[in-house]
């Protein structure tokens, strides 16, 4: 129950960093989910990955149906003739990473301060 609280809070959180502050306040989000879960660093990690890409993943695709995969595939053409579903798959992904370290570092934050 700890996890899934942990996820919708990081999700909850980093959603309204994100309105307010630059795309790096997912860091900031993960890292006080990171704080506050008191579980292993690696499943730290993976809920703040987890959290973020979820969060980005249905974000891009949400933009990506309302203007009809015109801009995702101009900008994978940019990166290498990537398709629509590829940039959104790779905006996930780095931001999973971002959520993910930021939750990590929270995670060991914690363990120092004990």
């Amino acid at each position: 129950m700890r996890i899934f609280s942990g996820l919708i809070l990081t999700i909850a959180l980093a959603y309204a960093l994100g309105a307010i502050m630059p795309w790096w306040s997912v860091a900031i989000a993960g890292f006080v989910m990171g704080a506050w879960i008191d579980r292993a660093h690696w499943k730290v990690f993976l809920i703040g990955a987890s959290a973020i890409a979820l969060l980005w993943g249905i974000s891009a695709a949400a933009h990506n149906a309302m203007n009809d995969g015109i801009l995702a595939d101009r900008m994978g053409a940019l990166f290498g003739g990537l398709g629509a579903v590829s940039l959104i798959a790779v905006t996930a992904a780095v931001g999973g990473v971002v959520g993910g370290m930021g939750a990590l570092t929270g995670s060991l934050g914690r363990n120092l301060i004990r």
